[in-house]
């Protein structure tokens, strides 16, 4: 009776047991990016005439891929450290993609922005807000304002035209020496003794 039984239990895992694995052996798995896109650095370059600024971010996205990177700029009088945001004059403009190394997952994003010719120092305020393909959002994934020390790297310093302050005054420190020069010369230097000749010494 128990060798029957064990018979019948055999029989029955040896038809069901395959069936239970396969239906087992389908899995679904889904992942759920959760992350926005980083920006692992940024930075502005002037060009030579100073008359256009570009901006460069470099932005890496492990997940859905990159859907936008917009930057934020503004220009700050250096003068005006104490100007607080509400004051500042934010202009918002979408970043292009120039390359991609698909090895890191990081896209350089840049985009060229017009600078005003303005008699003054100014600083160079940007962030820059990143977006995936699902729609995570990093609204400051950089912010130079979070780098002091690059604020001032990065400061455009206004030069009037014509000589610098420098050789002004070396000029007038030489025109003030040569004044001087030609005051003593005619004083001092060109001072001839005097001769007294008698009448006697005169006729002989």
């Amino acid at each position: 009776m128990n060798r029957n039984k064990f018979l019948l239990y055999s029989l029955i895992l040896i038809i069901f047991l395959p069936i239970q694995c396969n239906k087992a052996d389908t899995f679904i798995i889904t992942l759920e990016d959760q992350e926005p896109p980083c920006v692992l650095n940024a930075y502005s370059v002037f060009n030579d005439e100073h008359t256009h600024l570009t901006f460069y971010a470099e932005v890496q996205d492990n997940g859905s891929g990159i859907a936008e990177v917009i930057l934020f700029y503004c220009f700050r009088k250096s003068d005006d450290l104490n100007q607080i945001d509400d004051e500042l004059d934010w202009v918002d403009v979408p970043m292009s993609v120039q390359i991609t190394n698909e090895t890191t997952q990081t896209t350089l994003y840049t985009v060229v922005m017009e600078f005003p010719h303005v008699k003054s120092d100014y600083d160079i305020l940007y962030r820059i807000s990143t977006e995936d393909k699902v729609g995570n959002i990093n609204a400051c994934a950089f912010d130079i304002r979070d780098y002091p020390q690059r604020i001032v790297e990065q400061r455009f310093y206004y030069h009037p035209p014509g000589l610098p302050e420098w050789a002004l005054v070396v000029a007038g420190m030489a025109v003030l020496a040569s004044f001087i020069g030609s005051i003593i010369y005619v004083k001092y230097l060109t001072k001839r003794p005097i001769i007294v000749v008698t009448k006697k010494e005169l006729f002989n």
